[in-house]
């Protein structure tokens, strides 16, 4: 067997998950959730999660339209930056400008791949949030160049695992939609996936871009 070492630095490891739910087939995305859980990266280990929900009449006071926790705010604003442009590609710039972040108290996962799920729940000081990833498709392995990876100088390497159905509840409140198939890390897939043990390497001839807290 031949082994490969890649050239570069390890920037960033962990797993990043995703769940944007639309009300019809090819219709616009009104719930957009990203969580990040990672376990190396310049400003050590942390979570974070963004929910966005654009439906009318499904948030109120107990269910807000924008919410987004975090254990490392260091943490987020380097990820925040570095993903800028795929970001901005699923929040907007506007959204992603004007979050107010709350503490995260506690964060909790159960992943069963053999049964098909991944439950996700965060609390935070305002509110309690639960992704549920269902009916998962088997894995299959990333491997994109910095060109394909949708951030400047960075390889990405990680495990995908997409779900047919999925869910966002805050407050216990279950927001309306079902993930839809898209273009995204030069194929189609779900909008409901997760990515596990993810990596970037930045390329010997990229530059990293450290943000302050």
């Amino acid at each position: 067997m031949q082994i490969g070492i890649n050239s570069g630095t390890v920037l960033w490891c962990g797993d990043t998950s995703a769940i944007c739910l639309g009300e019809g087939t090819g219709s616009d995305f009104v719930v957009k959730a990203m969580s990040l859980r990672v376990a190396l990266s310049p400003f050590g280990r942390g979570a974070g999660l963004i929910v966005v929900a654009e439906s009318p009449g499904q948030t109120n006071s107990l269910c807000p339209s924008r919410i987004a926790v975090t254990d490392n705010q260091c943490l987020m604003n380097w990820m925040l930056d570095s993903q800028a442009s795929s970001l901005s590609g699923v929040f907007g710039d506007q959204v992603l400008g004007s979050l107010k972040w709350q503490s995260l108290l506690s964060t909790t996962s159960r992943f069963e791949l053999h049964e098909g799920f991944e439950v996700q729940s965060y609390r935070g000081t305002q509110h309690e949030i639960e992704l549920s990833w269902q009916d998962m498709l088997p894995p299959v392995q990333l491997d994109l160049v910095p060109s394909g990876a949708g951030a400047c100088g960075h390889g990405v390497f990680a495990m995908l695992i997409e779900a047919r159905k999925a869910s966002v509840s805050i407050n216990g409140t279950v927001l309306s939609g079902t993930p839809h198939r898209q273009r995204t890390f030069g194929g189609v897939f779900s909008s409901a996936y997760l990515t596990k043990s993810e990596s970037w390497l930045l390329s010997e001839r990229g530059e990293d871009r450290h943000v302050g807290c």
